[in-house]
Order: C-alpha cells, then sequence, then structure tokens
C-alpha cells in the first residue's frame, strides 16, 4: 500500500504508518520546516526507499494524478 500524507508535518503519522506495516508513504506539506523535520526523521525510510517523496506544496491541490496511491491522509489539517 502506498499512502499519501498530505499535511504531513513532522512525519509523525507517516512514521507509525510505516512502523505498523504500510508499504510505502509520500510527505507533502507546504511548510519547508516541517519537512526538513520530516525528512530528518524519516531518513533511514528515505534511504531504504519505504518514503517515496517528500514534496512541498498547498492544500487541496494534490501534484500528483489520480490513482497514483492506494490511500490519501489528511490529519490534523488546515486548508
Amino acid at each position: 500500500m502506498h499512502v499519501l500524507d498530505a499535511g504531513c508535518g513532522t512525519g509523525n503519522y507517516a512514521a507509525e504508518l510505516l512502523k505498523y506495516g504500510c508499504g510505502y508513504v509520500t510527505l507533502l506539506d507546504a511548510s519547508p520546516g516541517m519537512l526538513e523535520k520530516a525528512r530528518k526523521k524519516m531518513a533511514e525510510q528515505i534511504q531504504i526507499g519505504r518514503v517515496k517523496d517528500v514534496i512541498e506544496a498547498k492544500l487541496p491541490t494534490i501534484p500528483y494524478p489520480d490513482e497514483t496511491f492506494d490511500a490519501v491522509m489528511f490529519n490534523l489539517v488546515l486548508v
């Protein structure tokens, strides 16, 4: 399963998804500072390829075509 964590913040939810068996995650957030923290937190998972991408983007637009992900997660997101 490949999950988009839209509004990922520092990557806490994505890290838990991987811990509990999710195959892959992509991280998306509008804040470069949050993404930098997520990159540091997820460095090992990025290196082994379980984090497919870390993208800076503003919601509600998701810069991927339909059906790229098996699920999209929006936790604690303000748009």
